[in-house]
């Protein structure tokens, strides 16, 4: 793979010309064009791969559900709270309350509760480094490098 690399290397060292840089973006378009390729063939496998799953557990979790019931009914019967066997255990845990607001306008006040967020005004200190030159306290500020891009027709 390293003299893929080199012969590529020397390829954009090459690039003089106009048509040497639309030679090359032709190349990087059909590298784009292999691994759009690549990528539906993985997607097409994984989704087939995903709904075989689907229909296995699916499968499973039914015939779970059919016995699921029967234990349950067997420690409420029981009366008691857990029953370890050799397979697992069973239990009943005592579970909150569920509480949900169907109304939040009448709710009384005396159960909400206010809070204030504060956030960093990065614009405002953007602005100021730019008006004034100034950099304000606990404040890194670091010029970044152009960044590069390309667009394929």
């Amino acid at each position: 793979m390293d003299g893929y690399f080199d012969v590529l290397l020397e390829e954009v060292q090459e690039a003089k010309t106009l048509a040497d840089v639309d030679y090359i973006l032709g190349k990087v378009s059909t590298f784009d064009a292999e691994i759009e390729e690549i990528e539906q063939s993985a997607e097409t496998q994984i989704n087939r791969i995903n709904e075989w799953k689907e229909l296995r557990i699916n499968s499973i979790e039914k015939q779970k559900e059919y016995y699921i019931p029967s234990l349950h009914a067997f420690i409420q019967q029981s009366g008691k709270r857990t029953i370890k066997l050799v397979n697992g255990n069973i239990n009943l845990r005592k579970r909150q309350p569920k509480l949900e607001i169907v109304d939040e306008e009448i709710i009384p006040n005396q159960f909400i509760k206010i809070r204030e967020v504060s956030t960093i005004d990065k614009s405002g200190i953007k602005a100021h480094i730019k008006s004034t030159g100034e950099i304000p306290e606990g404040v890194d500020y670091v010029e970044q490098d152009d960044k590069f891009g390309y667009k394929l027709k």
